[in-house]
C-alpha cells in the first residue's frame, strides 16, 4: 500500500481513558444521565427512580407488555429496547399470556428461527508480569496452531495507570474463542495461555517466573458468528419484535459482527431512540424497510457505511493508486478504542 510497517493500520492512534478502563466509558455516560454507582454494580437507582439497574429480567409478556423482573416486580412498558442475545430473547423470555392470548403469541416459528443465530464463547486470559514492557505495540492476532488465543493486547500500553507501576510492570491480555467446532478446556487454559506466549515470542525465557498475577473471564458470548443464513433470520425476527414494540439492538441484540464493536453498539442505541423519538433513520445497523406484495413489512439488508471491513480500505486504495505515505482509513476500530482521523 505504500506506507511504512510501523504507522500503517486504522488502529495506529485510538483513544482510551487514561484511568478506569474500557468500564470508564460508561460510568461517565451514567453520571450524565444520574445514575449513582453505575460502575460499582450496587444497583443504586437515580433519584427520581426512572434508572435502576442490576434487574435481571426473567420473562416478557408480548401481549400485555409486561417485563418481569428476578426479584418479583414487574414494569408495563410501552417501547421496549433489548440488548440482551435475540436468540436468549425469543427462547426464553418472551412470552405470551393477555387476555384471551394462545400459545400462537409467541409463534414457534419465530423461536426455532431465532435460534438458528451462531455464536463463539471466549476465553480472556490476563496476565501481570514485573517487568518494563519489551514493547510499545497495541495488539496483535495470532492464527498459528502453537497458541490457543487469536489475539492478544499489550493493555499496560493503553494508559500508564493500567499497572501499579508502569515502570516495573506490564500486563498481556489474551483472548482465545471458544464453540461447539473448538473446545477449551477451562482447567488448563491459563497454562496454555503462558506456554503459548512463550511459543510466540512474547515471553521471554525465564520470564514466566515474573508473572505476579492472571486473571481469567469466560464470556459465553463474545462473537456473533455472520453465518450465511444471519440475515435471512434477522429478517424474519427484527419485524416481528418490532411489529409488538420490541427493538433488539446491540452487538448480540442486532447479530450483526460488521457493527458490532463499541462505537456501532453505542450508536445503534442513540439511533434507536432518535428513530423512535423523531423519525430518523438508523443508519449503523445496515436494515431498511419495505412493503411486500402482502402488505407486510420485511427487512432488507444493505451494507452498512460504518461496517469495519477491508472493503473502505481497497476502495480508498484504489482509489489513490499512488506510493508514498497515505492518509490512514476511517474504519472502524477493533474491539478497544476509537480511530481518528488525523
Amino acid at each position: 500500500l505504500g506506507t511504512d510497517d510501523f504507522g500503517w493500520g486504522p488502529n495506529n492512534r485510538f483513544k482510551f481513558p487514561l484511568r478506569g478502563g474500557t468500564g470508564a466509558f460508561y460510568d461517565r455516560i451514567a453520571r450524565h444521565i444520574g445514575v449513582r454507582g453505575a460502575g460499582g454494580g450496587s444497583g443504586v437507582a437515580t433519584s427520581d427512580g426512572h434508572i435502576e439497574l442490576n434487574r435481571r429480567v426473567v420473562s416478557i409478556d408480548v401481549d400485555q407488555r409486561i417485563a418481569r423482573f428476578a426479584d418479583g416486580s414487574s414494569e408495563k412498558y410501552d417501547v421496549l429496547i433489548s440488548a440482551m442475545p435475540v436468540d436468549v430473547l425469543c427462547r426464553d423470555v418472551l412470552t405470551g399470556g393477555g387476555a384471551g392470548a394462545t400459545p400462537a403469541s409467541v409463534p414457534e416459528e419465530i423461536r426455532r428461527t431465532a435460534a438458528r443465530l451462531r455464536h463463539s464463547a471466549g476465553f480472556m486470559v490476563g496476565i501481570g508480569i514485573k517487568r518494563p514492557c519489551p514493547s510499545t505495540k497495541s495488539w496483535m492476532y495470532f492464527p498459528e496452531a502453537n497458541c490457543p488465543f487469536y489475539r492478544v493486547t499489550y493493555l499496560s500500553n493503553y494508559s500508564p495507570f493500567m499497572t501499579p507501576d508502569k515502570d516495573r510492570y506490564y500486563s498481556l491480555l489474551c483472548e482465545t474463542s471458544q464453540s461447539e467446532f473448538k473446545p477449551v478446556d477451562e482447567s488448563r487454559i491459563v497454562e496454555e495461555t503462558i506456554r503459548g506466549l512463550e511459543n510466540a515470542g512474547l515471553l521471554e525465557p525465564g520470564e514466566r517466573e515474573d508473572i505476579v498475577t492472571t486473571w481469567v473471564y469466560h464470556a459465553d458470548y463474545s462473537y456473533p458468528t455472520p453465518s450465511v443464513d444471519r440475515d435471512e433470520v434477522l429478517a424474519r425476527v427484527i419485524p416481528w419484535l418490532e411489529g409488538r414494540n420490541i427493538y433488539s439492538r446491540g452487538r448480540f441484540g442486532m447479530w450483526k459482527y460488521e457493527v458490532s464493536n463499541t462505537d456501532h453498539t453505542l450508536m445503534q442505541g442513540v439511533e434507536v431512540v432518535n428513530r423512535l423519538v423523531l423519525g430518523e433513520r438508523e443508519t449503523t445497523i445496515g436494515i431498511v424497510y419495505a412493503a411486500t406484495e402482502d402488505g407486510r413489512q420485511a427487512a432488507m439488508h444493505e451494507r452498512s457505511a460504518v461496517a469495519g471491513s477491508g472493503e473502505k480500505r481497497a476502495a480508498q486504495v484504489e482509489a489513490k493508486p499512488a506510493v508514498g505515505d497515505q492518509k490512514e482509513a476511517d474504519i472502524a476500530e477493533e474491539e478497544l478504542g476509537v480511530t481518528q482521523k488525523e
